[in-house]
C-alpha cells in the first residue's frame, strides 16, 4: 500500500506541485528560506521544476518498492528486505536532518510519516524474514 502511494504522490508532485493539499508544505518551504507565508513568484518556476524531478524520482522509487515487495519480498528473500530497510536508512536520515538543518518543517513531517508507513511494517515482518516465523 505504501510503495503505490509513493507512485501516486510522485505524480502528483510532477503534475500539479501547487495543489491546494501541497499549500501548508509550500508554506513551510516559503518561510524557511524566503521568511514569507507564500513562494515569491521570483521562485515559483523553480519549485515547479524541483517538484518535477523530485516527483519523478519518488514515483520511480515507488515502481521500483513495487517490484520488490511483489515479487522477491513476497517470497520471502531476505535480500528484497535488506534492500527496502537499506533505502530507508539511506534516505530518511539524509532528508531529516537537511529538512531540520533548514527549518523546513513540513519536509520532517512528511518523511517522519513516510516512516512510519514503511518503516513499522517492515519491523513487524523482520521475524518472517530471520526465520523466527512462519
Amino acid at each position: 500500500m505504501a510503495s503505490a502511494a509513493t507512485i501516486v504522490v510522485g505524480v502528483i508532485l510532477v503534475a500539479t506541485p501547487e495543489a491546494p493539499f501541497l499549500a501548508g508544505y509550500n508554506r513551510s518551504v516559503a518561510q524557511a528560506f524566503w521568511a514569507q507565508p507564500q513562494l515569491p513568484d521570483a521562485v515559483r518556476a523553480y519549485h515547479r521544476w524541483t517538484f518535477g524531478i523530485l516527483g519523478a524520482a519518488i514515483a520511480g522509487w515507488g515502481v521500483c518498492n513495487t517490484c520488490l515487495l511483489l515479487y522477491p519480498f513476497a517470497r520471502r528473500e531476505r535480500w528484497a528486505f535488506a534492500a527496502l530497510a537499506a533505502g530507508i536508512a539511506t534516505w530518511v536520515p539524509m532528508d531529516l536532518l537537511l529538512s531540520m538543518r533548514a527549518g523546513v518543517s513540513g519536509e520532517v513531517v512528511f518523511v517522519s510519516a513516510a516512516l512510519l508507513a514503511f518503516g513499522v511494517p517492515l519491523l513487524f515482518l523482520w521475524p518472517y524474514f530471520r526465520g523466527g516465523a512462519a
